[in-house]
């Protein structure tokens, strides 16, 4: 398999985003507890991601007719990555509503993460030759799988 630049860099987007999610989604909920969390506040941060997915397709489907899909995706994807910083200094900023703030800024979070993913899977489309998109996708699922292994 030919790779260009494109592919080398979609491919290593992808195993850093795994390594990304993997530690933040594990370590949100060890915060959340440390402030104090219930059991059913970590049953909704467990739960955020699959909700943002949920509520964010659409809207994504729409503002990616709309606007530039690679502003879009950069965009959405910074707006993203800031809103961790809201949960970093929560419990420093909002002591008493700190679980309140952190469950807030997660839900953005994940919301404007997957917002441009319609967007950002037709310029993955655009990326991959057709005729070697199967054994790519294959080859980088397993590598993906493999990293969130360890």
């Amino acid at each position: 398999m030919i790779w260009n630049k494109n592919l080398n860099a979609y491919f290593y987007h992808g195993i850093y985003w795994i390594i990304f999610y993997s530690i933040t989604f594990m370590f949100i909920k060890a915060y959340a507890i440390e402030l104090g969390a219930s059991n059913f506040m970590i049953g909704i941060l467990g739960a955020i991601p699959f909700l943002a997915i949920f509520l964010a397709e659409i809207p994504g489907a729409f503002l990616g007719n709309k606007y530039d899909h690679k502003k879009l995706t950069a965009l959405s994807s910074l707006v993203g990555r800031l809103l961790w910083l809201g949960i970093i200094f929560a419990s420093f900023l909002f002591a008493k509503n700190a679980l309140f703030f952190i469950i807030i800024c997660f839900f953005l979070s994940e919301f404007f993460n997957w917002l441009p993913d319609p967007p950002w899977m037709e310029i993955v489309s655009e990326i991959i030759p057709k005729k070697i998109c199967g054994s790519f996708m294959a080859y980088r699922d397993r590598a993906l799988i493999t990293v969130k292994m360890i």
